[in-house]
């Protein structure tokens, strides 16, 4: 149901980039004008991601963002910008839907979503076949942590985020993904021969 929605709201969307936005989460003032400025300086972007401030449930600091969370280093952030950026999306999910924008002419190239891929987990593997991310390595968005969370940082502690992550990826989402990743080269395939 969850992607329906998403996949409804984005095909209403007209404007020449599409932002995506958590209902709990909180934007920074210049967020907007930061995205803005990275496509216009490229017109070769097909989406940018930024890091998220980690908060609290009442924007508490917690003194760390997503990607340090993730581990997400500065080589891996240059690759990911790079020519294997689709390579590191393979490896594994960096880009969060909150941090997240890209241009509205990637949908056609996304559409529909696979049931076993988060939205902007998809999304950022095709932009990433069909084109090129841009990072913006300073948040842009205060991320809000949280138990209830369906997908996010979650706990503090290394092996709370493991129990927390092996509880929100069951087994059969793991095998599923698996399976799906013919799909997934194939889209790079049909992008790389355009």
């Amino acid at each position: 149901m969850l992607f329906r929605s998403f996949a409804l709201a984005v095909t209403r969307c007209s404007q020449s980039v599409i932002v995506l936005s958590d209902q709990d989460d909180v934007w920074l003032a210049d967020k907007l004008a930061r995205i803005a400025q990275v496509f216009e300086h490229d017109p070769h972007v097909s989406a940018v991601a930024g890091d998220l401030e980690i908060v609290a449930p009442k924007l508490q600091p917690t003194g760390r963002t997503q990607w340090q969370a993730l581990g997400f280093d500065a080589a891996e952030q240059a690759r990911l910008a790079g020519p294997s950026g689709f390579e590191v999306l393979l490896r594994r999910n960096v880009v969060t839907g909150a941090g997240f924008a890209f241009r509205t002419a990637l949908r056609s190239q996304f559409e529909p979503i696979p049931g076993e891929y988060l939205h902007d987990e998809w999304i950022a593997l095709i932009a990433a076949a069909c084109g090129r991310l841009a990072l913006i390595a300073e948040p842009t968005t205060l991320y809000r942590s949280h138990g209830a969370q369906q997908v996010g940082a979650g706990p503090t502690g290394v092996l709370q985020e493991l129990a927390h992550a092996r509880a929100k990826m069951g087994a059969d989402r793991k095998s599923t993904r698996l399976n799906s990743s013919h799909l997934v080269i194939s889209y790079a395939v049909f992008c790389l021969k355009k």
